[in-house]
Protein backbone atom coordinates (compact mmCIF):
# COMPACT_ATOMS: atom_id res chain seq x y z
CA UNK A 1 0.00 0.00 0.00
CA UNK A 2 1.79 3.15 -1.25
CA UNK A 3 -0.19 5.71 0.79
CA UNK A 4 0.02 3.87 4.07
CA UNK A 5 0.60 6.04 7.11
CA UNK A 6 3.26 4.69 9.41
CA UNK A 7 3.56 5.43 13.11
CA UNK A 8 7.16 5.76 14.30
CA UNK A 9 8.09 5.67 17.99
CA UNK A 10 11.28 7.69 18.44
CA UNK A 11 13.54 8.63 21.33
CA UNK A 12 14.14 12.34 21.78
CA UNK A 13 16.53 13.60 24.42
CA UNK A 14 15.06 15.80 27.11
CA UNK A 15 17.12 18.76 25.89
CA UNK A 16 14.95 18.91 22.76
CA UNK A 17 11.70 17.32 23.95
CA UNK A 18 10.08 20.47 25.40
CA UNK A 19 11.28 22.59 22.46
CA UNK A 20 9.50 20.25 20.03
CA UNK A 21 6.44 19.76 22.27
CA UNK A 22 5.94 23.53 22.67
CA UNK A 23 6.30 24.13 18.93
CA UNK A 24 9.41 26.28 19.38
CA UNK A 25 11.33 23.65 17.38
CA UNK A 26 8.83 22.56 14.69
CA UNK A 27 11.27 20.23 12.96
CA UNK A 28 13.33 17.13 13.60
CA UNK A 29 16.62 16.09 11.98
CA UNK A 30 16.98 12.33 11.74
CA UNK A 31 18.81 9.57 9.94
CA UNK A 32 16.29 8.35 7.38
CA UNK A 33 16.61 4.71 8.40
CA UNK A 34 12.82 4.27 8.64
CA UNK A 35 11.67 5.60 5.29
CA UNK A 36 9.82 8.60 6.76
CA UNK A 37 6.98 10.00 4.63
CA UNK A 38 4.79 13.09 4.75
CA UNK A 39 1.68 12.20 6.78
CA UNK A 40 3.47 9.68 8.99
CA UNK A 41 2.90 9.99 12.73
CA UNK A 42 5.79 10.38 15.16
CA UNK A 43 5.38 9.41 18.79
CA UNK A 44 8.30 11.22 20.42
CA UNK A 45 9.32 9.64 23.72
CA UNK A 46 11.44 11.76 26.04
CA UNK A 47 14.76 10.00 26.74
CA UNK A 48 16.88 10.83 29.78
CA UNK A 49 20.42 10.07 28.56
CA UNK A 50 22.12 10.40 31.96
CA UNK A 51 19.71 7.89 33.48
CA UNK A 52 19.43 5.73 30.33
CA UNK A 53 15.64 5.55 30.57
CA UNK A 54 12.45 7.11 29.27
CA UNK A 55 10.79 9.83 31.35
CA UNK A 56 7.28 8.64 30.47
CA UNK A 57 6.46 11.87 28.65
CA UNK A 58 5.46 11.65 25.00
CA UNK A 59 4.33 13.97 22.24
CA UNK A 60 2.56 13.09 18.99
CA UNK A 61 3.41 14.92 15.77
CA UNK A 62 2.56 14.52 12.09
CA UNK A 63 5.23 14.95 9.42
CA UNK A 64 4.13 17.79 7.10
CA UNK A 65 7.27 18.19 4.96
CA UNK A 66 10.54 16.33 4.41
CA UNK A 67 13.74 17.91 3.13
CA UNK A 68 16.26 15.33 1.94
CA UNK A 69 18.36 17.43 -0.44
CA UNK A 70 22.05 16.67 0.15
CA UNK A 71 22.84 20.36 -0.50
CA UNK A 72 21.20 21.01 2.90
CA UNK A 73 21.36 17.67 4.73
CA UNK A 74 24.10 15.14 5.36
CA UNK A 75 23.69 12.10 3.11
CA UNK A 76 21.14 9.71 4.61
CA UNK A 77 19.59 12.40 6.85
CA UNK A 78 16.28 14.25 6.55
CA UNK A 79 14.83 17.39 8.09
CA UNK A 80 11.14 16.87 8.86
CA UNK A 81 8.64 19.66 9.48
CA UNK A 82 6.25 18.66 12.26
CA UNK A 83 2.72 19.62 13.22
CA UNK A 84 1.31 18.87 16.64
CA UNK A 85 -1.90 17.06 17.42
CA UNK A 86 -3.53 19.16 20.13
CA UNK A 87 -6.68 18.97 22.13
CA UNK A 88 -8.79 21.99 23.03
CA UNK A 89 -7.43 23.77 26.10
CA UNK A 90 -9.34 22.72 29.19
CA UNK A 91 -11.04 19.85 27.37
CA UNK A 92 -12.32 17.31 29.90
CA UNK A 93 -13.58 13.87 28.97
CA UNK A 94 -16.43 12.27 30.86
CA UNK A 95 -16.61 8.52 30.91
CA UNK A 96 -13.03 8.11 29.73
CA UNK A 97 -12.85 4.43 30.68
CA UNK A 98 -15.97 3.65 28.66
CA UNK A 99 -14.61 5.65 25.75
CA UNK A 100 -11.28 3.78 25.92
CA UNK A 101 -13.09 0.41 25.97
CA UNK A 102 -15.07 1.42 22.89
CA UNK A 103 -11.93 2.60 21.10
CA UNK A 104 -10.09 -0.62 22.05
CA UNK A 105 -12.97 -2.67 20.64
CA UNK A 106 -12.99 -0.61 17.44
CA UNK A 107 -9.20 -1.02 17.11
CA UNK A 108 -9.54 -4.81 17.22
CA UNK A 109 -12.28 -4.76 14.58
CA UNK A 110 -10.30 -2.35 12.41
CA UNK A 111 -7.18 -4.52 12.62
CA UNK A 112 -9.20 -7.30 11.03
CA UNK A 113 -10.49 -5.06 8.25
CA UNK A 114 -8.24 -2.13 7.45
CA UNK A 115 -4.72 -1.79 8.94
CA UNK A 116 -4.56 1.97 8.22
CA UNK A 117 -7.77 2.59 10.13
CA UNK A 118 -6.40 0.66 13.08
CA UNK A 119 -3.26 2.82 13.17
CA UNK A 120 -5.37 5.96 13.15
CA UNK A 121 -7.52 4.65 15.98
CA UNK A 122 -4.41 3.80 18.01
CA UNK A 123 -3.38 7.46 17.65
CA UNK A 124 -6.90 8.56 18.72
CA UNK A 125 -6.66 6.31 21.77
CA UNK A 126 -3.27 7.80 22.67
CA UNK A 127 -4.71 11.32 22.37
CA UNK A 128 -7.57 10.42 24.73
CA UNK A 129 -5.17 8.93 27.29
CA UNK A 130 -2.85 11.98 26.99
CA UNK A 131 -5.78 14.36 27.43
CA UNK A 132 -6.87 12.41 30.50
CA UNK A 133 -3.34 12.66 31.95
CA UNK A 134 -3.21 16.41 31.21
CA UNK A 135 -6.59 16.88 32.91
CA UNK A 136 -5.25 15.31 36.13
CA UNK A 137 -2.33 17.76 36.39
Amino acid sequence: MDNAVTTHELKIISEYFMEVKSGKKPFEVRVNDRGFNVGDVLILKEWLPNEQKFSGREDVKIITYILDNEAYCKPGYVIMALKGIRQEEGCKFKGVNELLKKVDSEIEEARKLIPIMAMGMVVVRKLIVDAQKEGKK
